[in-house]
């Protein structure tokens, strides 16, 4: 059985990734998700020697952290600073991490800006749902970032978490980790840099095209 390692941001990001990606994997692929943060942090030469220590066999390996405040030991992250594009700043930071591991197996993904723009990606219909009495707030923050060309584009003045605590005092993590029924088609229609990874990890895994659907 193959085994694909998701390093992951922390506990939600492993929900996630259990929940919502390992039921769509073939039978014969073992989805294995990490939380980072439980094991010592984030910063890069930590990371380095957790993946190059996974990387045995023919075990996949793949991240699932954020660009928001990713440490400034990242290789090019003070480069990455020159693009305004925050898809392309991710993109050059996860160049350099896979230039650096130097493995095919190895995928890199940092999310754009931080987890909670997935729930954007969906309308946050999950909050309206389990809090219909702060249905109001949560249109008023709909409204609030339509100028954004998509949801992984939402940093500015406030990243997505900081925007939704703001409207809907309630919010934290730990209690929305509880992904049944989540949209990941649409997640990946409005979230270019998140489906560009899906795609790469069904490349490498042999995969057909939108299969993690």
């Amino acid at each position: 059985m193959r085994r694909v390692y998701v390093l992951c941001e922390g506990l939600t990001e492993a929900a996630f990734a259990d929940q919502v990606l390992r039921p769509r994997l073939p039978s014969e692929t073992l989805l294995v998700p990490i939380d980072q943060k439980g094991r010592g942090g984030i910063t890069y030469p930590r990371l380095k020697r957790d993946i190059q220590s996974l990387l045995g066999g023919e075990a996949v390996v793949t991240t699932m952290l954020d660009l928001y405040a990713l440490p400034e030991n990242y290789p090019r992250h003070q480069e990455s600073q020159a693009y305004r594009n925050p898809l392309e700043r991710a993109r050059v930071i996860e160049r350099a991490i896979e230039e650096d591991i130097g493995s095919r197996r190895f995928v890199p993904y940092l999310q754009v800006y931080e987890f909670e723009a997935l729930w954007f990606a969906e309308g946050l219909a999950r909050l309206k749902r389990d809090l219909p009495h702060r249905g109001e707030a949560i249109d008023t923050l709909l409204n609030s970032i339509h100028y954004f060309q998509t949801p992984e584009h939402i940093n500015d003045q406030a990243p997505p978490k900081s925007r939704i605590t703001a409207a809907v005092p309630e919010y934290r993590r730990a209690s929305f980790r509880n992904f049944e029924g989540f949209p990941l088609d649409q997640a990946r229609e409005r979230c270019l840099h998140f489906d560009a990874w899906l795609a790469k990890l069904e490349e490498t895994l042999g995969l057909r095209k939108q299969s993690i659907t």
